[in-house]
């Protein structure tokens, strides 16, 4: 899933691409949120959620109200593993505050009997709690590495600029 700005220059290029693509549909929540997608998007795959059902397209395109981190948030908190929902499907894990990743132990059935996890679909390491914060702990490594690094710099730079006016005062006053 990506998010894209919500700006006169994205819409216009997703326009474009749905102009005559049978690859991207516009969904809306409701039949009354077509009118008002129909002046942004000049597709013929526009749907109501009700309509989509089912339907399988590459690329979906849903307007603002369905991109606005509170509803995504909430919408993945209900399926968190953990969670509490009757309906929970528990497909997510959350990582830390607003940051869901894929269920680790997720599996597809791919074939009769056989169940394969889905981060070895995607050839991808598994996220957990614990990898998230190994990651943490390595991007603060490098980021105290580059902090140092620049205080370094400063302080050549610093100690070349008080060397260069010892010079000029001993060059101004020598007798």
């Amino acid at each position: 899933m990506v998010c894209l700005p919500d700006n006169a220059k994205i819409k216009q290029e997703l326009n474009q691409k749905t102009l005559n693509s049978n690859q991207f549909a516009v969904v809306v929540m409701s039949n009354e949120d077509k009118v008002e997608a129909r002046k942004r998007f000049q597709t013929l795959l526009l749907f109501s959620v009700q309509e989509a059902k089912g339907l399988e397209y590459e690329n979906i395109i849903l307007p603002e109200f369905r991109k606005k981190r509170q509803y995504l948030n909430s919408i993945l908190s209900k399926n968190e593993i953990d969670g509490v929902d009757p309906y929970n499907k528990k497909l997510f894990l959350r990582i830390s505050r607003g940051i869901y990743v894929l269920n680790p132990d997720l599996e597809i059935l791919v074939a009769e009997n056989q169940w394969m996890n889905v981060y070895d679909m995607m050839f991808t390491e598994k996220m957990t709690c614990e990898r998230n914060e190994a990651i943490i702990k390595e991007e603060l490594v490098r980021f105290y590495q580059q902090l140092e690094e620049q205080r370094e710099k400063a302080r050549a730079k610093e100690e070349a600029e008080r060397k260069r006016r010892m010079e000029e005062w001993d060059r101004r006053w020598r007798w």
